[in-house]
């Protein structure tokens, strides 16, 4: 089941920046470090700088700010993801060094050449717009050293890959902010909110799959919840396109589920690469599994 998911191809990075001088960040960083992204995405590569993509027509249907950015509306979900992410852990920056996750997938890794020539001109991130000076790229899945400074080498491009692992449980660990509607973790919603997102992924990376999601997100409510251990978080970001702060809340922590499992596990492992729920191109939905015999 979910072989289709092993097509999708993507880059994983980690980045170090470093600051240009003392600055404060907040603890939420993917979505100051998104908008930096995107404001040099749109100054370099967008014609009118203003993200009119209406006028360019099909022209420029390869801008680079176009395909990170302009994300589609729900109804059209052959796009309906910005097919990058951006993952800050909790102490992503000390000492003056920034250090964050960038994944490139579906139309995504089409334009990675742009994107680390943006990272290589620096990003001024935060309300106060530091500099932030690129120092290192790691790819990290081989942990293979893509730029060291000075020199640069091409990035290898990775297909996902299942590992087996029978398991009669998992517990699953939300590392950060799990955003939806509800913010509960019962089996079938966590599943659901899975296959919304996989099979976006999917229809943008033109992955043809047949899945039955009627049946698949009712039989997962033969899953139990157990030892929940999780907490509704509230965060507060500030959008600089809106000139405000806006608030979110999530879930984080833990849950053990039981049960017939093993058919969804290929479908939890491309989560904990790809995220789940909203806003996971700042970082959000970041999962981890642990299988348990």
């Amino acid at each position: 089941m979910f072989e289709e998911l092993q097509k999708v191809e993507y880059y994983h990075f980690e980045i170090n920046m470093a600051a240009t001088r003392e600055c404060n960040l907040n603890k939420w960083l993917g979505s100051a470090i998104r908008g930096a992204l995107g404001t040099e995405l749109i100054n370099n590569f967008c014609i009118n700088g203003r993200m009119e993509c209406e006028g360019c027509a099909n022209i420029f249907s390869d801008c680079s700010a176009k395909i990170l950015l302009k994300s589609s509306s729900s109804s059209d979900s052959k796009i309906g993801v910005n097919p990058y992410i951006i993952y800050c852990q909790d102490d992503c920056y000390k000492d003056g060094i920034i250090t964050f996750e960038l994944t490139l997938f579906a139309k995504g890794v089409h334009v990675v050449s742009d994107v680390l020539k943006v990272l290589t001109k620096g990003l001024r991130i935060g309300r106060h717009r530091t500099l932030f000076k690129l120092e290192r790229v790691t790819d990290m899945r081989t942990s293979t050293i893509i730029y060291d400074g000075v020199l640069w080498v091409e990035p290898p491009l990775h297909n996902f890959k299942f590992s087996n692992m029978p398991a009669e449980s998992i517990t699953v660990n939300f590392i950060s902010p799990f955003v939806s509607k509800q913010n509960k973790a019962d089996f079938d919603y966590l599943i659901r909110a899975m296959l919304r997102r996989t099979s976006a992924i999917l229809k943008q990376s033109d992955i043809n799959f047949d899945w039955d999601f009627k049946k698949l997100v009712a039989e997962a409510r033969s899953i139990k919840l157990e030892n929940e251990r999780i907490k509704e978080v509230k965060i507060s970001r500030y959008s600089n396109r809106v000139n405000s702060h806006m608030n979110i809340s999530g879930i984080v922590g833990s849950v053990d589920y039981i049960g017939n499992i093993y058919e969804y596990l290929h479908l939890i492992e491309f989560a904990q690469l790809f995220h789940v729920g909203k806003l996971c191109v700042m970082g959000l939905g970041k999962i981890q599994f642990t299988a348990n015999r």
